[in-house]
Order: structure tokens, then sequence, then C-alpha cells
């Protein structure tokens, strides 16, 4: 068997040096993207964190608004009337008002024979004396604990205490081609009758109104 002469070493090997290089190279990239990946999952934790937060925020919004409503449909008690009054319609005063600078100044301007002039003047002077009947009495008709209060007469009132009042009831019956509802204060002697005009409201809410009064006396 041959005996291989050894060769003296002549220093460190190259390879080897290269070899360690890119050892530590491959460890500081493994050790980077160690670093990379926990800083992804880091946000994806807070980003997690925040949606949650928005969720949790949006839920708290939606129970608060359900809330608003559902406190909205619960009304509180209604205190029991014990003094109502009942005023007319104003809207119609001023049309009564309205139509009667119409009836009376047309007329004038299309230059109309006396004929026309007297009855637009009488028409006019008519809608005026009704438009002023509701500024001196707009109240028509006013219930408390004692009895009620109608208008009579032009503009005057009338007082009639519960015990002379034998009904308070809503009159339906066929008028002028429809069907009209009336508020009647029946007291004996009189009859007093009250239109949706008269009370500013329909007549069988009135009639409820009225009757609460009456039944606190």
């Amino acid at each position: 068997m041959a005996i291989r002469p050894s060769v003296p070493s002549n220093g460190p090997d190259p390879n080897d040096d290269r070899n360690r290089a890119e050892n530590r190279a491959n460890d500081d990239r493994a050790n980077q993207g160690g670093a990379d990946q926990d800083g992804v999952d880091q946000d994806a934790v807070d980003q997690a964190g925040v949606n949650s937060d928005r969720a949790n925020n949006e839920s708290a919004d939606r129970s608060e608004l359900w809330s608003r409503d559902w406190d909205a449909e619960i009304e509180p008690p209604r205190t029991p009337a014990t003094d109502v009054r009942f005023r007319c319609d104003q809207r119609f005063m001023w049309v009564k008002f309205i139509g009667a600078v119409v009836f009376i100044g047309t007329p004038i301007v299309a230059s109309a024979s006396w004929t026309g002039l007297i009855v637009g003047a009488f028409v006019g002077a008519g809608l005026i004396v009704y438009g002023a009947r509701d500024v001196l009495a707009p109240v028509r008709l006013a219930a408390d604990t004692d009895g009620v209060t109608v208008i009579a007469g032009f503009a005057g009132h009338r007082r009639l205490a519960w015990s002379e009042i034998e009904r308070v009831r809503l009159d339906e019956r066929s008028r002028y081609g429809g069907r009209q509802a009336l508020l009647e204060v029946d007291a004996g002697e009189s009859l007093h009758f009250f239109s949706r005009y008269d009370l500013g409201m329909p007549p069988s809410e009135a009639l409820e109104l009225v009757r609460e009064v009456r039944g606190h006396r």
C-alpha cells in the first residue's frame, strides 16, 4: 500500500470563509423574515382590533337608535281634560274676507252695471259680517267641570250647567248630497249644533273631549 505524502498547509481555506459568509447571510435573511412575519402578524392583530372596535361602536349606535325609537313609540299617559275650548277654523275667516274683497272689487274694476255693483256689494257685505262674527266670537263651544258655554245669537254666549244638559251626541245625516256629522248639545228646551268648522276639529273627536270633561265633574 502506497503512502501519500502529506502536503503542508499554506493557510486558511478560502472555501471555508465563503461558506461561513453564506451561512451568516442565510441566518440574517431568516431573522429578517421572522421579524417581517412578526410585523405582519402584529399588523393583522391591530387591524382585527380596529375592526372589532368599529363593529362594537356600530352595534352600540344601532342599539341606542332602536332604544330612542322604542321610547318615542311609548306615549306618556295623557292628563284627563277638565277644561276645553273649541274655536272656529281661522282659515275660513280669511276666506270670507278675501271673498268679500273679490265680490266688491271685481264689479268696480270691470266697470259693471249698477246691478252688478249692487249684487257684488251685497254679497261682499254678507261675507264681511260673517267674518266679523268669527273675530268677535271665535270660541263656539267651551266645556269645564261645571257645564258648557255655547254661542248664542250673532256673537253672544249662553252658559249651561251639566244638570241642564240632557245629552251630548253625534248627529250624522245626509246633507247637501253628502254625509255630514254635527256635534249636538241637547239642553231640553234648546238644541245647539256645531260643525267641523265651528269646532276646528272633527265633531267625533270633540265629542270624546266633551264626554271626558263631563266624566270628571
